[in-house]
């Protein structure tokens, strides 16, 4: 008889190689649940392609970081599609800035193109929707924000433009989600102490204010 799946994920299989986290594996009905929550914007009965499925381990490893409050941070080194199958590590090399800001050449881990990238990013998009961490229209902006700058600068800068999108998902969103929860709470303490009607930042749901905070800012 075949083994029964283990009840834990490691994190550093699935979302980040260096976690020593372990999420706990979503049941059936869970399951069932997230791709419910995937028709609402798509339509029922309607269902991800195969390559833009996201595993029981991925929506697992990124609810444990939803439900804990951290940066839904994925390492598109190991997350991508058929996480069920060895995802081999990647490589790149081109330029990117060092501390003095000068580009220097480097090797960097992770989808050695532009198209690998946005394969990973449909799996990521299709996970925060099943869990109802952002809306569709915000993840698509996100999406659409990277690609103007590869259709801009073209191939050659890919590795420049893989480096700020991993560090705005991994640095950049802890940020603004900071300032997003003070400009939350003085809002709150100015109201009585209830939400104001229509205010963009909800404590269940603040990864949809990030991520539509980061697509509108043109400084960072």
């Amino acid at each position: 008889e075949p083994d029964e799946p283990s009840k834990s994920v490691p994190l550093k299989e699935v979302t980040s190689q260096i976690s020593d986290q372990s999420a706990v594996r979503l049941t059936p009905s869970e399951v069932l649940d997230c791709y419910n929550n995937w028709e609402d914007p798509f339509g029922k009965g309607k269902r991800p392609a195969d390559d833009e499925d996201p595993s029981e381990e991925q929506l697992s490893s990124l609810r444990h970081l939803l439900r804990l409050g951290e940066v839904p941070y994925v390492d598109m080194s190991v997350w991508g599609p058929h996480q069920q199958r060895l995802i081999k590590r990647q490589k790149l090399v081109g330029q990117v800035f060092n501390s003095r800001g000068e580009l220097t050449p480097v090797e960097l881990t992770g989808p050695a193109n532009f198209g690998m990238w946005k394969a990973c990013y449909a799996v990521l998009q299709n996970a925060l929707l099943m869990l109802k961490a952002v809306d569709l229209g915000i993840l698509v902006d996100y999406y659409k924000h990277l690609e103007m700058f590869y259709s801009k600068y073209g191939e050659s800068a890919y590795p420049l433009l893989y480096q700020a999108d991993v560090r705005t998902r991994l640095e950049q969103f802890a940020r603004v989600n900071r300032a997003g929860l003070v400009l939350y709470n003085e809002a709150v303490a100015k109201n009585g102490g209830t939400v104001p009607d229509g205010f963009p930042y909800e404590l269940s749901r603040p990864w949809n204010y990030v991520f539509r905070e980061i697509t509108a800012d043109t400084v960072w």
